[in-house]
């Protein structure tokens, strides 16, 4: 009998504590990314309306997702600021790809062929976008080993927060900021970490 669970339920063991941790920490990503695309005060909602051939597009090359298909349907619907539950960060990052004014990087969209040293916006989009396929390509859908926590964490807690510096509004920041130091820490996520509403983890097999 597996030891980490009793019934079916998920026994809170270190993998699985940090496996939670790193989810909570992956889902700060989506104010930069939504700056992104928000710019000059015009919400996501509108943009989408502007850009709908790209997005017709996007989904008739399976660049979009079914299911993402009916989250932006229903963030067009919308009305007031745009829900981040809503989205997760690997139809973000393709939505900053394809409608968004951020340049590429310098070496193209291919993480392969990024340069270390390209602090561009379009680099730190890939970058995000790598560590969440990271993060949601694990052999478990629940828990992750201290090997590879300590292989991503360090990524996931740098590169969000320099991004979030470089694009987010002074009320935002500030807001962010403050939940941002204290899942940043074991102790302090304890106390962060109470039954709020978060945004589940896409489908594992997805890669943006």
């Amino acid at each position: 009998m597996d030891k980490s669970s009793v019934a079916g339920e998920e026994i809170l063991t270190t993998e699985v504590f940090d496996f939670i941790r790193l989810s909570y920490l992956l889902d700060f990503a989506k104010l930069p990314l939504l700056s992104l695309l928000e710019t000059e005060g015009e919400p996501l909602r509108s943009l989408l309306a502007r850009k709908q051939k790209m997005i017709d597009r996007l989904e008739k090359t399976r660049k979009i997702y079914e299911d993402e298909s009916l989250i932006l349907k229903q963030i067009r619907a919308d009305t007031g600021p745009t829900d981040l539950n809503k989205l997760d960060i690997r139809l973000l990052c393709v939505l900053v790809r394809n409608i968004s004014n951020v340049r590429m990087p310098k070496n193209g969209w291919i993480k392969k062929k990024m340069a270390a040293d390209d602090t561009s916006e379009g680099a730190d989009v890939l970058r995000i976008g790598d560590i969440r396929n990271n993060c949601h390509h694990l052999p478990s859908s629940a828990r992750i080993t201290k090997e590879k926590f300590d292989d991503i964490y360090p990524k996931l807690q740098q590169v969000p927060y320099v991004f979030c510096l470089a694009v987010c509004t002074y009320q935002s920041l500030t807001r962010w900021h403050k939940h941002w130091v204290k899942c940043t820490t074991p102790s302090g996520f304890c106390l962060f970490f109470v039954p709020l509403e978060t945004s589940p983890l896409p489908v594992k097999g997805n890669k943006f």
